[in-house]
């Protein structure tokens, strides 16, 4: 039965390189770095929207208090003119000079959020630029990738069919555990233990060991290593 697992290993191997000159060809490596941008941009538009709605509040919220300061500021300015009074004058004095300080710090506030709009306005102008190389990215590389993808369908449907021939001789268990192993990213999944005097060891990761394991490889069965997680046999 191990055998024959073997023969269904080796056969992977074959569709595993081919998978392997896909995912690692440059081409889709553009396609796949373009796709992921462009699939991120809605979210960024759409915190940068929310940002620019924050602002606008709070500059409606800064206009509409310097126009109440303002009004206030001609109400003290005319009373002034009107002064008769000296105590009232050093009242209307102390109001004027904080009316201006209140003002003083209302544009500042509104500098700082001119600012924030041209920092937005930045931002806005790369993702733009940044969307469009994306595009322009995805669009050229794309065909390519498709054509490599192409070119190697005829043998990858090939490999598989003869690996769905090579499935029917292994064991149901075996198999689903080496497809769980090979979604795991694991490979190759199956090893033969590797012997050094008594002591038997992974041949991947070299772990010693146990007992139990040995005693369980010596009646013929699978055993998973607990560092690396392959499967081992003893012949």
């Amino acid at each position: 039965m191990i055998e024959k697992l073997l023969a269904y290993q080796e056969m992977d191997a074959n569709l595993k390189n081919l998978e392997a000159k896909l995912l690692g060809s440059e081409e889709r490596k553009k396609v796949a770095s373009a796709k992921k941008y462009l699939e991120g941009v809605e979210e960024n538009l759409n915190k940068l929207n929310a940002q620019a709605g924050d602002i606008y509040s709070s500059y409606e919220a800064l206009k509409s208090k310097q126009e109440k300061a303002l009004e206030k500021e001609k109400d003290i300015t005319k009373a002034l003119a009107n002064l008769q009074d000296g105590t009232e004058a050093e009242y209307l004095l102390k109001k004027a000079n904080e009316l201006m300080q209140e003002l003083k710090n209302i544009d500042a506030e509104l500098n700082k959020l001119s600012t924030a709009v041209g920092e937005m306005a930045k931002e806005y102008n790369q993702i733009k630029n940044s969307t469009a190389a994306a595009q322009a990215q995805f669009a050229e590389y794309k065909p390519k990738y498709e054509a490599i993808r192409k070119e190697i369908q005829p043998e990858k449907e090939k490999i598989e069919a003869q690996l769905a021939e090579l499935e029917k001789g292994v064991d149901k268990t075996l198999m689903e555990l080496y497809l769980k192993k090979r979604a795991e990213k694991i490979f190759p999944i199956v090893f033969e233990v590797k012997a050094n005097g008594k002591d038997f060891m992974c041949a991947k990761c070299y772990n010693l060991l146990d007992l139990s394991a040995v005693s369980k490889l010596s009646k013929g069965e699978l055993v998973e290593c607990d560092h690396c997680h392959t499967l081992m046999f003893k012949k």
